[in-house]
């Protein structure tokens, strides 16, 4: 409601009557309540007996027609109208483009998921070629890099036998050391895909006993879980394998194929030892490298062969390793040559 003098009042009302002029509201439609309406003002403040002003805009009003004190107002209306156009204009386009927005973080966001799996499948595809080298070149090259990694293995295992000797210490060269064989007992010529899971909550079991059992002192500063399918070269990754000096170590030795498995065994390692150290040795070897071995007659002696259905349903199910998982780190190993 306008208030004040009687010029603050016949100004709104002026001010009123060009807004709604320019509006493009038609002349007939626009009465002296109209006006009065837009401006916060009573209808009787057109009455015969007000302000000579009243009764000229009053008379305007109903002609159609304008007064010198409308004409004066009639830019400043116009001006009015084209910043409210320009105003609706501008909300619109904010509105698409807040729309625009959403849609372009979602496609952002979507791309750098996409991109970060494209990053470790590629990773993985060029450590594949890396470890399975295309040709015979390249695979001497790879044979001669292992021979030399192994002889500096038992060069450092030299050196560590001779410290034990200078300082009295005792640095057994093939030690006994803890494994928890994944499926141990069971006859592996039945082994299913579905056994498997009933097997992963066994091994976590086994953890939980080992802690349970072991002297304290004795208890694991790191662990070395295995990944990689069955007949794959896990198992002599263990024997070879030359752990930390001084540093008590447990090795949980499976295929361990799914990440779930994998988080269930480590959660459970670090229930009872939070600042141990978890590995894990990935294993990669051809499928079909896998399959061989898996027929070779020592193995049937042994005992040792499964399904190769099992191989093969394992190798499509196998969720690659991530450090996210829980471990510390991975060691990529090469299955390729060991049996």
């Amino acid at each position: 409601m306008a208030s004040g003098s009687h010029e603050d009042k016949f100004l709104a009302a002026c001010e009123a009557y060009a807004s709604l002029l320019m509006s493009g509201v038609s002349k007939k439609n626009i009465k002296r309540a109209t006006v009065a309406q837009a401006a916060g003002l009573k209808r009787q403040i057109f009455n015969p007996q007000a302000h000579r002003d009243w009764r000229r805009l009053g008379e305007a009003i109903d002609k159609g027609t304008t007064i010198p004190e409308v004409d004066q107002l009639m830019p400043v209306a116009r001006i009015q109208r084209v910043d409210e156009r320009a105003l609706d204009r501008l909300t619109r386009r904010i509105e698409v483009h807040g729309d625009l927005i959403a849609e372009l973080e979602d496609l952002v966001n979507t791309a750098s998921s996409t991109l970060v799996s494209e990053v470790q499948r590629y990773m993985y595809q060029a450590l594949y070629h890396r470890i399975f080298p295309a040709n015979k070149e390249d695979e001497l090259i790879m044979t001669i890099e292992d021979k030399k990694r192994q002889l500096q293995e038992k060069e450092a295992v030299i050196v560590r036998l001779r410290q034990g000797q200078d300082t009295g210490g005792i640095v057994q060269l093939q030690a006994r050391r803890p494994v928890i064989n994944v499926g141990e007992g069971r006859d592996r010529g039945y082994l299913t895909a579905n056994l498997l899971g009933e097997i992963a909550l066994e091994t976590a079991d086994l953890v939980d006993k080992h802690f349970l059992t072991a002297n304290r002192a004795r208890w694991p500063s790191v662990v070395y879980i295995t990944c990689g399918n069955f007949a794959a070269g896990k198992s002599t990754w263990v024997r070879k394998h030359i752990p930390p000096a001084g540093d008590p170590v447990l090795y949980i030795d499976g295929p361990h194929h799914t990440q779930s498995s994998r988080q269930e065994i480590i959660r459970r390692i670090r229930h009872h030892q939070r600042d141990c150290r978890v590995v894990c040795a990935r294993v990669f070897t051809p499928v079909h490298v896998c399959l061989e071995r898996n027929d070779d007659d020592v193995r049937a002696r042994t005992k040792m062969a499964v399904p190769n259905p099992l191989i093969r349903a394992v190798n499509d199910a196998f969720d690659e390793v991530e450090l996210k998982e829980g471990f510390d780190a991975i060691e990529i190993v090469q299955g390729g040559g060991d049996r």
